[in-house]
């Protein structure tokens, strides 16, 4: 019961009627907001409508939300608006699992396990809209690939010893109170729960810093906020904090509680959790016993084929088939070619005096031997045109000037010096701030300081951010503040690559090929400090990335632009709605990040909230607003925003489709046009298993890895693509060995027939007269009768016209 599957409304599993229409909601980062749905998304009905959704398992719980107005009119009644059937059997209404003031959910712990369909039905309407949120049901068989919703009375997590049970979950209240949860997953949602008792909030009470970390890299700061509005009867569930995507394989959640400064008179609200959810987890992962590193290939597995994909598990078997059969029938081969030779030499060696000369059919051509190395007259003469097979060349890369790979501040291969700390920054989801770090993270420094990374690549830029008044401080001498060298080799400062106001960066673009270093200095202070942010680089053109971020400019020409998007500033821009401005890009990853561009040419009072909406392999279309900036001088060019970010979604293959909807009719002002400046694939790599189309959105739980890789492994795991190349290597080898055997035996039974001359004239042996009289022997003949003998010429001879009907005399 503390284990159950998460499926979130936008899952395409679920099968919706008519009527319901995909939302999303935006929340400052750490608000407490205690209605905000699962992973921000809700399908909202105003009409009558159902849904459906088959599972294999023993519990399940379906949760929305309605109005209070709805809750005021329909008090005990709730069925007649929210309505659950479990194989068309009709369940009662529960109350809210998570105790937020507005949702509903219905529930069934007491299921056979097995296959079981569950049906929601809603009598909405304009007056009482209904909203659905997530369903979660207990599995009764292992899951490959879900989202696992843990209870905090899960035995897998670790607390220290100050921590307490509480209401429906854990708590701590002393500073220095740890917490760790080994997964294998992609990312954590942590749910804690709020409310005005004066142990939880209130006017004595402050924010109390936490911090997290995944797989040991720098901690990231999460306050959590005091909530004074609440009843101190019912702590509701909320999202404390959301880590950031790592690639799916064993990683370690550390969590520690800070509390609030020394000296400082409030109290720190403690630190609670109700549940975790671990995105793209499995219910049976890979077993290991130490925690991997960031990378998909980094974990081997010892349940047999359990944690093997499909398609590689069909690849193993296959080849390791192949090679026993190859083995087997180089067996049987050699056992019967052994038992053959007995037969033929026997213990009598009955063929050892009897020589049989060739037969040689006249009206056959003469046949000719040849050495090694020696041509054949003939094929000199009419070449015999073979086939050389067709070589596959590698197809080009999407474009290596417009694809880099992307490493954010908290990389954990990013090497730092003493006096770096990572932070987060939280804005609105949309709203258009024009220093927004890259993934929300930086690491700051306030006191001088390095870091260093090693790449394989052509060309590399590295950026941060400065305070307005270093710039204007430092000016044309940036360099004292902060300074780049490339393999111990100074290089300049240079603009800032997105414009936005305090972003300064270094680059070089015109290294050789091969391995590089480049380092930071960092002359920070307290009145100046310093903030890394990211770094770009572009892979050498032979080497290939398996798992990473890759950031891809505008003019990618993997991206399918409307006919009505067109060129502008450093980017692309469509201004007109419908059909022609819509994009398309198939890509292979996790999610993406949508940069786009402001200035005032773009908002101001003229213009309004516009909405556009994307789509990841035909889902049902989330609407994000991009919201006018007024804030810009127009003289400043265009400045690089996220403009919005997809959910994450199972490692694979994918489609992104995004419609620029425009206005709504009516709305007074003009549309914001839709920008792209960058894309960035999150978990992606430099060389995609081929495909040509996107999964089937269908098949949410199938493995990131089943398409077919035509570059040999890439995008496979190291633990499998060794048994692939074993198993592969194995076959060969015994497919060598059954060749040579083959061919060994082949040239032994042409031997005795044709003799070892190398002339294409037919010469019969010659008979020495001191040797013992030679026999010639017809078929069914016995040994014991003497023929007359055969004299033989010892002068060259024309071929006889035949030995078999008997003996000749010439």
């Amino acid at each position: 019961m503390t284990t159950q599957i998460l499926v979130d409304d936008s899952d395409p599993s679920i099968q919706y009627g008519p009527g319901w229409v995909g939302s999303t909601n935006s929340r400052p980062v750490g608000t407490p907001d205690l209605n905000y749905p699962m992973y921000g998304t809700l399908h909202q009905a105003v009409t009558a409508s159902q849904l459906s959704y088959s599972f294999l398992g023993h519990s399940i719980a379906v949760c929305g939300q309605i109005s209070e107005d709805s809750f005021q009119v329909f008090q005990d009644r709730l069925y007649l608006l929210w309505n659950c059937f479990i194989d068309n059997v009709s369940i009662d209404v529960s109350p809210q699992l998570s105790s937020r003031p507005e949702e509903i959910c219905c529930y069934r712990d007491d299921l056979p396990a097995g296959q079981h369909s569950i049906r929601l039905s809603v009598n909405a309407s304009q007056a009482h809209p209904v909203a659905f949120d997530y369903l979660l049901y207990t599995p009764s068989s292992d899951i490959a690939t879900g989202d696992l919703y843990l209870t905090s009375d899960n035995p897998v997590f670790k607390y220290g010893s100050d921590w307490v049970t509480l209401y429906s979950g854990m708590a701590t209240k002393k500073a220095g109170s740890n917490f760790t949860f080994d997964f294998y997953g992609v990312s954590i949602l942590w749910f804690g729960f709020y409310n005005t008792n004066r142990t939880f909030g209130g006017p004595n009470y402050a924010w109390a810093p936490l911090s997290y970390s995944v797989d040991g890299g720098s901690p990231m700061a999460i306050p959590i906020i005091p909530e004074a509005g609440l009843n101190d009867t019912v702590p509701p569930e909320i999202l404390l904090f959301q880590t950031f995507a790592h690639p799916r394989g064993q990683h370690k959640l550390e969590v520690f509680f800070d509390g609030i400064k020394q000296g400082e008179s409030a109290l720190p609200i403690p630190l609670t959790l109700t549940s975790l959810v671990v995105k793209n987890g499995t219910t049976n992962p890979p077993s290991t016993s130490t925690t991997a590193t960031p990378t998909v290939t980094s974990t081997t597995t010892t349940r047999g084929v359990k944690g093997v994909s499909s398609a590689h598990l069909k690849i193993i078997l296959g080849c390791c088939s192949v090679a026993v059969l190859a083995f087997l029938f180089l067996c049987v081969s050699c056992i019967r070619h052994r038992m053959q030779r007995r037969r033929n030499i026997g213990p009598e060696y009955a063929s050892s005096s009897v020589v049989e000369p060739f037969h040689h059919d006249p009206s056959s051509a003469p046949i000719r031997t040849r050495q090694k190395g020696q041509h054949s007259p003939q094929n000199q003469n009419q070449p015999e045109g073979e086939v050389e097979p067709a070589r596959v060349e590698r197809p080009p890369s999407n474009s290596l000037m417009t694809t880099q790979i992307l490493v954010d501040d908290y990389d954990p291969s990013i090497q730092y010096g003493p006096g770096w700390v990572g932070a987060t920054s939280s804005r609105p989801v949309g709203t258009p701030d024009l220093n927004y770090p890259m993934y929300g993270t930086l690491h700051k420094a306030v006191t001088p300081s390095e870091l260093s990374y090693s790449f394989l690549g052509n060309s590399v830029a590295v950026c941060g951010q400065l305070s307005e008044d270093s710039f204007q401080v430092f000016q044309d001498k940036l360099y004292l503040i902060w300074n780049c060298f490339i393999d111990n080799v100074s290089i300049d400062v240079s603009p800032q690559l997105t414009r936005r106001p305090k972003e300064i960066c270094c680059d070089r673009d015109d290294l050789p090929d091969g391995q590089h270093s480049i380092r930071l200095s960092a002359n920070a202070s307290q009145e100046h400090p310093i903030s890394f942010d990211y770094l770009l680089y572009t892979p050498s053109s032979d080497s290939d990335i398996p798992t990473a971020d890759l950031y891809l400019t505008s003019d990618n020409p993997a991206f399918k632009y409307g006919s009505d998007w067109v060129t502008s500033y450093f980017g692309m821009v469509t201004k007109t709605p419908g059909p022609g401005s819509n994009f398309t890009f198939d890509f292979y990853g996790v999610s993406i990040l949508w940069f786009g561009f402001y200035n005032t040419t773009f908002g101001g009072p003229d213009y309004a909230w516009t909405p556009i909406s994307y789509s990841v392999d035909g889902e049902s279309p989330m609407a994000i607003p991009i919201v006018p900036e007024v804030g810009l001088n127009n003289t400043i060019p265009p400045v690089q925003s996220l403009l919005f970010q997809t959910f994450a979604h199972p490692r694979g293959q994918h489609r992104l489709e995004v419609f620029f909807d425009g206005l709504q009719q009516g709305t007074p002002g003009l549309p914001i046009p839709l920008t792209l400046a960058s894309l960035v694939v999150q978990n992606g790599t430099t060389n995609p298993p081929s495909t040509s189309t996107p999964p089937d959105a269908s098949d949410s739980t199938a493995p990131a890895a089943s398409t077919t890789n035509k570059s040999g492994g890439k995008g496979v795991s190291g633990a499998h693509l060794k048994i692939i190349l074993s198993c592969c290597s194995i076959a060969v080898l015994a497919f060598i060995l059954l060749g040579v055997f083959w061919i060994r035996r082949r040239r032994q039974n042409i031997g005795p027939k044709y003799g070892a001359s190398e002339s294409s004239v037919a010469e019969p042996f010659h008979h020495d007269p001191s040797s013992a009289p030679i026999r010639t022997l017809q078929k069914g003949q016995n040994s014991s009768h003497n023929p007359p003998e055969v004299e033989v010429e010892p002068t060259r001879v024309a071929p006889p016209p035949s030995y078999v009907t008997g003996l000749h005399n010439s």
